[in-house]
This record gives C-alpha cells, structure tokens and sequence, in this order.
C-alpha cells in the first residue's frame, strides 16, 4: 500500500493482483485492492473487491466501512448505511465509521441519527476537527443554525487552518446575518478559494459571494475536476457511444431533484407542458422526494414519461438515461443543493445542458450549453463560462402564466404599519451582504415612516437584523418580518409593498419574477455575474430597463427618488400591471418556441461536430 500511498495507484493495483492470484484468501489483499480502486474511481469492482474480503472474513470492520464508502460513491446510500452499521457491531469504538456513518443518514435526510452519529465518534475522538466540521454541516442541514457555527467554530480551534471549516463558518453567518468579522471572514474565505485549499465548498455558496465570473470560473473548474475525478474515469469505462436515430424529433430529457413544490418546478412546468409533442418527446428523471403536491402532479402529467430514479446509484441512473436514447439531457440542478452532478458528469446523452437551476457555470467538460440571454452574458464575460452559450433572444428564465395571485392582505394583517411607504426584499437571508443592508438603512433614515419589509428566513434573523439597524441609528420596529407561506398567498400579500431593493451579487431571481408577476417593481444593482445579472435580465424583458443600476450610489439614488415621487411610482405599475401579459417574461408559448429552437440548434451543431461556440436564438415574430 505505500506504493498508492505515493499516489502511484495502477502500480498499486497491479502489485495486489498479483498477491491475490498467489494468495486468493486473504482478505487484506482484496481489501487493500478495493482501496486502490475505489481511489480510480473503479467503484463496481472496489465494491465487488470489498465484497470478497467480506466473504473470506465477514468480520472484517474495515471492509464494511470501505464497502460502505463504495456504495455512498455509487449513490446507493441505503446500503452504504447497512455497511457502516456492519462496520460498528464488528468495532463499535471505530469513529471513521461513525462519521461516515452521519454523512450517509446526513444525505437521506436522517438528521437527528446523523447526529447521533457524529455525536458518538466524537466521544471516541474529542478533537478531531473534521468531524466537527461534519457535525456543522449536519447542523446546518437541520437548520440547527446556532449550534452549527458552533461546531465549525470548534473546528477552527482545533485546526484554525481548516480551510473547509472557516468556509462553512462564513456561509452559516451568513444565513444567520451575523457580519461582525464578515470583510475578514470573506477575505480569508476568497483567499483560500483562490488557492484551492477549500475544495469542499460547494460552488453554489460562492454565487453569493462578490467574486468576479473569473473567480468563479477559476474556482468551480477546480472543485468540479477534485470532486469529479472519480466520475470521469467510470465515463471512460462506461463508453456510452452515440449514433443518431432515424426516429422523427428530439427527446428531451428534464433531470432534476426538484420536481416538487419548488421554485424551479413553478418556473419550468409551463414549458413542459407547452412543448410541441410533433417534434419533442418529454422525459422527466427525478431523484428528489415525492411531495405529493398538486405541482408534482402536474410536472408528472407534462412530461410524456416520468421516472423516479432516486432510489438508484448513479451509474444506474446513468444507464437508465443512455437506455432510453435521450438526445439532449437538461440539468435544472447544477450543484445546487440536492444535486447529484455524478450522473450527467457521467455522459448518458451525446448533448448536455446546464438551465436555469444553477445560475453559473458548471466549470466541467462535460457539459455542453449552458442556456443564458445577451444581458445575462455580455460578450466580456463570455471567456469566463466553459459551456458552449445558447443566448434566447429575451430572458433566459421561464415563468407560469398560471400562478395564482391570492387576496390581498390588510396591511395589518401583514405586521405593517397602516400609513408609510413600504420597501420590501424577499430573497434568503444569506444573499444579504452588509454592504446592501446599509444602503437599505440608509434608505429608512431618508424616508421618516417608511418599513423594511423582510423574510423570516429562520428564527435567528429577526434579532440579528433588527440590532444591526439599531446600530445604523434605526429603529428595529420599522424591520417588519413576514412569515413564509404558499406562493399563492406570497403573491397576494406582494401586493401591499410600494418598491421591492434586490441584493447583490446574488440578485432576486425567482423571487424577482414572482414581484413582477404581483406587479411590484425591482430595483437591481447588475455586476459581471449571472447571478448579479438575472433581475437585470428579468426587467429588461418587461421593459423597465429604467431600474436597472450599475452602482450603489445609482441604487440609493433611484430607490430613495422612486419613493419620494409617488405619481413616477405609480405610473410604473400602472404600465407593469397593463403591460405584464403582453411583454416576453410571462409569454410562455413564445419562450417554450425559443426554447425549442435551442435545442434544435444544439442538435444541428452537435451533428455538425459542434464547433459553433454561441449559439444565439432569433427571436419569435
């Protein structure tokens, strides 16, 4: 084994053969062996290699926790969970089997045994920072927010150059909108980033950290080849191999963890059911949970096939997809939460597509496209994204023209004042930076009378938000705190509020189109990001380019001029109200034909060899 110590793996490999073949019975070996697979990223036969050790000696601990590392690779959690267990009745004092125990009940949604889990192997191991790391991330999950941030905070006593730790620390003050460190903690998070020394943070929390789409490329191309390494080398053996059919049309397949009560269910499900069945046929692959919603069910009976892959491994998954001849496969996950990049990295469909669930690029060969619009992706930031881009000649997102505006609540049903003028951010509490919120306050100090309409994004943000005004000299009562509620009553009680401030750099996206869709504008501030350029987008398709800005002085001064001049105000909902049914952003059979057109476009450039690296959708007459 010092041989894969050195990282000299297939050396490694070659060498154990040779000792099973001279010594078949002996466990180690074959254990040994199944290490240095699972290391190439050979996960059948590092499985079928821990299975045999097991099978000569069935009380081999190590064995059952390496086989359960496998299966967790393979995305078989249940069964990795079963290993693991295995592993602790042979050795019950074993702590990497604790913890990679929690990790397992961690991603099936166990979290109070996921605790318990990690609770244990540190009883065994009372300093080990990682685990306390892992317990953070578990807490996190729970949304045990507090005690999260104690446990990475642990972490960082123990190993202060825990590069993982101090990163999910910031992104958990973050959620809280606890900033007393925040310029320290981001520049040594940025750092760190930059250096790859902090490879275990997902991309999907640097979105909303003010990197520039170089960073963020930089970043994500380097986290995508560490974690994915693995899925590459099953790609190669897999050798999926593509020849087009003779069959009329394209099938499209929709791969998702969303396919629930979810914002991205509320934005596609339209789309799905709008497609041209002449010339598409619809698959959707779900790995995520059955919520037993009405918008389940309609997701379900738009697509023309649904089928539930969440109970399989990733190469099953893979397999089902290839199987089934899908041409173009649409990820609407990216590496959002949930998502499992494993089985499009995988390369079932010979064209792959990143829309509208992950607002950046995938930094990985393996996707083809990432679907966009000209202002989401001004020609300076092209270099900075590794797809192929598809510009739509409108906004890159989707919307429902079913939705249900409810009632309007009283104001004082809302917690609001019976008089004042209204401001109002509905986005997650991490997307609020310091830098935003004191331009928010400064806006309350300008404006006597006027409220911060908020969401209570958990329990821990009312305080903190409320002291931090107090701090910039305004009263916590004029921070008024909404309760979340379904959309339909969401976009109801939207209707009470005069003027919704976006945050930066990660701007409203579906909390952008659901204000506009009530009838409420959106001032943005735009940066060089997707992310920072979907509200931008959004607006610019229902023609109010007017509250686009591009710096924070522009921010406060439109914001603050839009408040004190009601008839101006007014005469822009009067024309968002008129105009909202006719302009492009709630067109959905001219976006479902735009959409359309990429995908053929997509086809055509793929049959041709795909040198084509823009691809840009004229727009519908």
């Amino acid at each position: 084994m010092i041989t894969a110590q050195q990282g000299r793996n297939e050396e490694a490999l070659a060498l154990l053969t040779k000792a099973i073949v001279a010594n078949p019975d002996n466990p180690f070996a074959h254990n040994n062996a199944g290490t240095v697979l699972l290391a190439l990223g050979r996960l059948d036969e590092a499985v079928a290699a821990f299975q045999k050790a097991l099978k000569i000696r069935f009380d081999y601990a190590e064995a059952h926790n390496n086989l359960g590392i496998a299966l967790y690779e393979q995305a078989d959690i249940e069964e990795s969970i079963a290993s693991y267990r295995r592993a602790l009745e042979q050795r019950p004092d074993y702590p990497e089997a604790h913890t990679n125990l929690g990790n397992a009940l961690c991603k099936q949604g166990h979290l109070d045994e996921a605790i318990a889990a990690h609770t244990a192997s540190l009883r065994i191991r009372p300093q080990h920072a990682q685990t306390y790391c892992n317990l953070g991330i578990v807490l996190y999950e729970h949304r045990q927010l507090d005690k999260a941030q104690v446990a990475l905070a642990t972490a960082l006593e123990i190993q202060p150059e825990y590069a993982e730790a101090q990163g999910l620390r910031f992104v958990v003050e973050r959620d809280l909108c606890l900033w007393d460190d925040y310029d320290a903690s981001f520049a040594w998070t940025r750092k760190h980033l930059m250096a790859q020394s902090a490879n275990n943070i997902d991309p999907f929390y640097c979105l909303s950290l003010p990197l520039t789409a170089a960073e963020q490329d930089q970043y994500t191309r380097k986290w995508a080849q560490a974690k994915l390494a693995p899925v590459y080398r099953q790609r190669d053996r897999l050798g999926f191999s593509f020849a087009p059919g003779s069959r009329e049309g394209l099938r499209i397949g929709y791969l998702s963890a969303d396919f629930r009560e979810h914002a991205i269910s509320h934005l596609i499900v339209e789309v799905l059911e709008q497609h041209d069945r002449r010339r598409f046929e619809i698959i959707g692959y779900s790995y995520g949970p059955d919520d037993n919603s009405p918008m389940r069910d309609r997701v379900v009976a738009a697509c023309d096939h649904f089928v539930d892959i969440s109970s399989v491994s990733h190469d099953s998954a893979a397999r089902r997809i290839y199987n089934d001849k899908i041409d173009v496969l649409v990820d609407l996950q990216g590496y959002t939460r949930s998502s499992r990049p494993q089985i499009a990295a995988l390369k079932p469909a010979p064209v792959l597509v990143n829309f509208l669930g992950y607002p950046g690029t995938c930094g990985a060969d393996w996707v083809d496209y990432l679907i966009a619009d000209p202002f989401i992706t001004p020609p300076q930031s092209r270099d900075h994204y590794c797809e192929r881009l598809v510009l739509l000649p409108d906004c890159y997102q989707p919307n429902d023209r079913r939705r249900t505006i409810g009632p309007t609540p009283t104001r004082a049903a809302c917690g609001l004042p019976a008089s004042g003028f209204v401001f109002c951010n509905f986005n997650q509490s991490y997307k609020i930076t310091p830098a935003m919120f004191h331009v928010w306050m400064r806006l309350l100090l300008a404006l006597p009378g006027s409220v911060l309409w908020l969401l209570e994004s958990n329990r821990w943000v009312r305080d903190n938000l409320r002291r931090e005004a107090e701090a910039q000299g305004v009263a916590a009562e004029r921070l008024v705190f909404a309760p979340k509620v379904p959309l339909e009553g969401h976009l109801g009680r939207l209707r009470q509020a005069d003027l919704c401030l976006d945050t930066f750099p990660y701007t409203s996206h579906t909390t952008a189109s659901d204000a506009l869709w009530a009838g409420v504008p959106l001032v943005t501030l735009i940066g060089n990001t997707f992310a920072s350029r979907v509200a931008g987008s959004l607006l610019r398709t229902v023609n109010l380019t007017e509250l686009i800005t591009a710096t924070l002085t522009d921010y406060f001064d439109l914001a603050l001029t839009l408040a004190r001049t009601p008839d101006k105000l007014a005469a822009i909902r009067a024309d968002l109200e008129a105009n909202r049914l006719s302009t492009p952003l709630f067109d959905s059979d001219r976006y479902t034909a735009h959409l359309e057109s990429a995908y053929e476009m997509m086809w055509e450039n793929y049959l041709s060899g795909g040198a084509a690296r823009i691809l840009t959708v004229e727009p519908r007459s």
